[in-house]
């Protein structure tokens, strides 16, 4: 009993509730899908911005978060690619579009301020989803992956590069959607209404986030169109009205599992590197 948290009181697990029938829930009454576009302007590399109102009764269900992005490829003067251009988006490019996703709640960023953002979603991608999910809706952020071995080879030995390239060809518009990787939004509690929800998308350089047959030449990426897609929950009149007498009294409590994600540098040549303290 010494450790459990001094706020969390003891319960019992449902597989040892053996005399009563399932619950019958009311709470939520409705569910829809709002769609946001940015506050900021898309013609730049600048980040991409949106922001979420709080107003109304509705609560946020954060961990159905979803952003889609249109975009393409250019040649450097923004003409479009010809058919033998040797260029590809890298593996999951919904994401490594973006070194870094800062979240914030009522002004206050509740997202760690690194520019891993692309290392992350890529990891938890790897590790979280079976093989089934990688061909099937992962491939929707552009999850294509590499060859082992081949992931820098562009002369057709890498499948996941010669899919990825066919689908920009000729500066081909493509549309990617996926989920946040971001860890407010790996929790299933609602974010409560009068919260307001900002996310700023920090754009990543091009020769991180495309693979080409020549460093001589040089590509841009052109994002279209960006949209945060949010479900937002109607919740019954009494639970509003009893979340609201308990916050009078006490704070709404998020726990969080956080993920963080740190970039070390070894020098080329090094073969052996003692690393202390990484975490």
């Amino acid at each position: 009993m010494s450790f459990l948290h001094n706020h969390s009181c003891e319960c019992v697990k449902s597989e040892l509730d053996l005399f009563a029938l399932p619950s019958t829930q009311t709470s939520i009454e409705n569910g829809l899908w709002i769609h946001y576009k940015p506050i900021s302007s898309l013609g730049d590399d600048g980040p991409i911005e949106f922001q979420v109102p709080g107003t109304g009764d509705d609560y946020i269900d954060l961990s159905h978060t979803l952003l889609h992005i249109k975009a393409k490829v250019l040649n450097q003067d923004s003409t479009n690619l010809v058919s033998t251009t040797i260029v590809a988006p890298v593996n999951n490019w919904l994401h490594s579009l973006f070194s870094q996703l800062d979240v914030y709640l009522n002004q206050k960023l509740v997202s760690p301020p690194n520019n891993t953002y692309a290392y992350r979603a890529y990891m938890e991608t790897l590790l979280n989803y079976a093989p089934a999910a990688k061909q099937s809706h992962l491939t929707c952020s552009l999850w294509y992956e590499d060859t082992a071995g081949k992931m820098d080879s562009t002369d057709g030995k890498n499948i996941g590069f010669v899919k990825r390239q066919e689908l920009i060809s000729e500066s081909k518009q493509i549309e990617m959607i996926g989920h946040l990787h971001g860890d407010i939004f790996n929790q299933d509690k609602f974010l409560i209404n009068g919260v307001e929800m900002s996310v700023k998308l920090v754009r990543s350089r091009e020769s991180f986030n495309l693979i080409v047959g020549s460093n001589d030449v040089k590509f841009k990426v052109c994002i279209t169109d960006a949209t945060l897609i949010v479900r937002r929950a109607r919740i019954n009149p009494s639970v509003l009205l009893a979340h609201q007498k308990v916050l009078a009294s006490t704070t709404a409590k998020y726990p969080i599992t956080r993920a963080e994600v740190k970039v070390l540098t070894i020098p080329s040549g090094v073969q052996r590197k003692t690393l202390d303290n990484i975490f």
